[in-house]
């Protein structure tokens, strides 16, 4: 078969060389529509939940927020391991996936799971986003850093973090180091004795209040409310 392929070849030069043409025509397109990228993305075997609760503190963002959806995380099929991150009041929770089942269909999953989670969560909290993890090279890595931090510097990296944030191109931002503010306030016991006010009673009355908007932990010396 070889050699007689190779005679009609040698026999017929047109047909041949229409056909060299017509190969590297087919082979210039191929190539010209070929996805190109100087730094490409792969998508890894990991989903990520992250969210954030503001001015919260670590402590509350954990039982108001995140135990509810670590608790749908795990109820869903193809959940390897579960690895939670709080910090400076908002959270990540990485989901290992495993192997032969589809990032994509998963994704979905734990979608649905933070819709259920939901209704537990605070009604003026931000729906917490999933998203594939992917990897992918670093260009540049930029640190500010300041050195004077008060209610008014936190304001302005907050702002400068928003606007990072909307600059397409950054994988991640990052916040460390910043205070955490404390309102501190001075109870008078034998006040509160004289109106028939327990220290225990007057605790909760404050984690009440706070039950909106939380103002983190509430406590003094012998106990601790939230």
């Amino acid at each position: 078969m070889f050699p007689w392929l190779i005679r009609q070849f040698l026999e017929k030069e047109n047909f041949t060389n229409v056909l060299s043409i017509f190969i590297i025509i087919a082979g210039i397109s191929a190539y010209l529509s070929l996805p190109r990228e100087k730094f490409p993305t792969a998508e890894l075997d990991r989903i990520i939940v992250s969210g954030g609760y503001a001015k919260t503190s670590n402590e509350i963002l954990d039982q108001m927020v995140v135990r509810d959806i670590e608790n749908e995380i795990r109820s869903i099929e193809g959940i390897h391991e579960i690895r939670t991150t709080i910090s400076n009041g908002s959270f990540a929770i990485s989901s290992e996936i495993n192997e032969n089942y589809d990032n994509r269909v998963v994704s979905d999953k734990l979608r649905d799971a933070i819709s259920k989670a939901s209704n537990n969560l605070p009604s003026d909290m931000v729906l917490p986003t999933v998203r594939i993890a992917q990897h992918s090279p670093k260009v540049i890595q930029v640190a500010l850093r300041i050195d004077e931090v008060n209610s008014q510097t936190l304001q302005t990296i907050d702002e400068i973090r928003d606007r990072m944030n909307s600059i397409n191109g950054i994988e991640s931002i990052s916040v460390s180091g910043d205070n955490k503010l404390e309102l501190k306030i001075f109870v008078d016991k034998k006040l509160l004795e004289l109106y028939g006010i327990d220290i225990k009673d007057f605790g909760t009355s404050m984690r009440n209040l706070s039950n909106i908007f939380p103002v983190g932990e509430i406590g003094d010396s012998k106990y601790s409310f939230f």
